[in-house]
């Protein structure tokens, strides 16, 4: 869906106005009959906006809260009611939206953004996109257990009033960001470490869909966390393309609860769950996607499925070295395939998942 995004430093809110009268506006004016000569005679649909970005680096939070007021206020003779976001902070500066939260008036927007940049210099180190170790490998996987904490505060913060109960989150910026050797175009490789990672924050936004309401990866085509890489003629699916090509019946689908006993892996700062896990169902169908993120044992679960019986199970997986990369001289290191290796009897689910694997399982009546 269309998402604007105003910058409050650069744009005047007259100018945040116009453009919103430009797009959204269906009747008679002057920027709709200019709207209508550039070739649009109907106005777009704008489903969501918000008002500046990043303006913890230059501003208080007193001072943003009026920018984002002024825009948003003004902005909305025109509109066609868009979910209205406010731009909030990096995912682990909680005084920031507190901070945030205090100096906007009840009423003013429908969510607050977070911005998860998973770079592991928040653990101490630096984490090549390559070439990496298994210990390196680990210490990276620790921002699974810290963004599933961190997301349950920032929501804590936010309806501490209990006006704000409605107020949702949007993950407008998430990935992986690894060494780049100061790229100017920030481009990045990715590997299959970057695929286990994407399926694990998949999983947790999943599991939080009653309050995160955007989750948008950062960023898509040859930059950071890519799912398409492109070189003139040629195109690469990284594997985290097959992440979402493997999720993506998720979508528009009914979160089903899911518990998984487990091990943990052991980390410098954060225990690892072995195994990342959510459940939807869609259509009489319940998805169940599995992240197995130990790189060196294979794990087996026997899981019993409540309420419903399934009769039949198809499945995909994605599996591969942590470090292995699809590139543009060899693109299928890593792809998803057919997975065969599990037994459904009834309401009697055995599954074993390889090491660094990602697996997902339709059950169908």
């Amino acid at each position: 869906e269309p998402y604007l995004v105003f910058g409050s430093g650069q744009v005047s809110t007259e100018e945040i106005h116009d453009w919103v009268e430009y797009i959204t506006f269906d009747g008679d004016s002057t920027l709709a009959r200019l709207r209508s000569q550039n070739g649009r005679e109907q106005p777009w649909k704008m489903c969501y906006m918000t008002v500046g970005n990043e303006w913890w680096f230059y501003e208080p939070a007193s001072s943003y809260a009026v920018r984002y007021c002024k825009g948003i206020h003004f902005a909305k003779n025109y509109t066609c009611n868009p979910f209205r976001i406010v731009r909030g902070p990096q995912i682990e500066d909680i005084h920031f939206t507190n901070d945030l939260i205090d100096a906007l008036p009840s009423g003013f927007c429908d969510a607050v953004t977070v911005y998860i940049v998973m770079s592991e210099a928040k653990f101490g180190q630096t984490l090549k996109a390559v070439g990496f170790s298994d210990e390196e490998y680990y210490a990276s996987l620790q921002f699974i257990p810290y963004v599933d904490r961190q997301l349950d505060r920032h929501i804590g913060v936010i309806r501490k009033r209990p006006e704000n109960d409605g107020i949702k989150i949007c993950v407008d910026e998430w990935g992986c960001w690894h060494d780049t050797g100061r790229d100017a175009n920030w481009s990045m490789r990715t590997t299959m470490h970057d695929a286990i990672i994407a399926a694990a924050m998949l999983n947790t936004f999943n599991n939080k869909c009653d309050y995160i309401e955007i989750a948008a990866l950062c960023m898509t085509v040859n930059a950071l966390h890519s799912v398409l890489k492109t070189r003139e003629e040629k195109l690469v699916k990284t594997p985290t393309f097959y992440v979402f090509k493997q999720y993506r019946e998720h979508q528009d689908a009914r979160h089903v609860f899911s518990y998984v006993q487990e091990d943990h892996i052991e980390a410098p700062q954060l225990a690892i769950p072995t195994v990342s896990h959510s459940a939807s169902m869609k259509d009489g169908k319940l998805l169940l996607s599995l992240v197995n993120c130990s790189a060196t044992q294979a794990v087996q679960l026997d899981g019993t499925i409540l309420d419903d019986a399934f009769t039949s199970c198809f499945g995909e997986i994605l599996c591969a070295d942590p470090r292995c990369e699809n590139s543009f001289d060899s693109p299928d290191g890593a792809v998803a395939k057919p997975f065969t290796d599990f037994t459904l009897s009834g309401r009697r689910l055995v599954v074993t998942l390889p090491p660094s694997s990602v697996v997902t399982l339709t059950l169908e009546p």
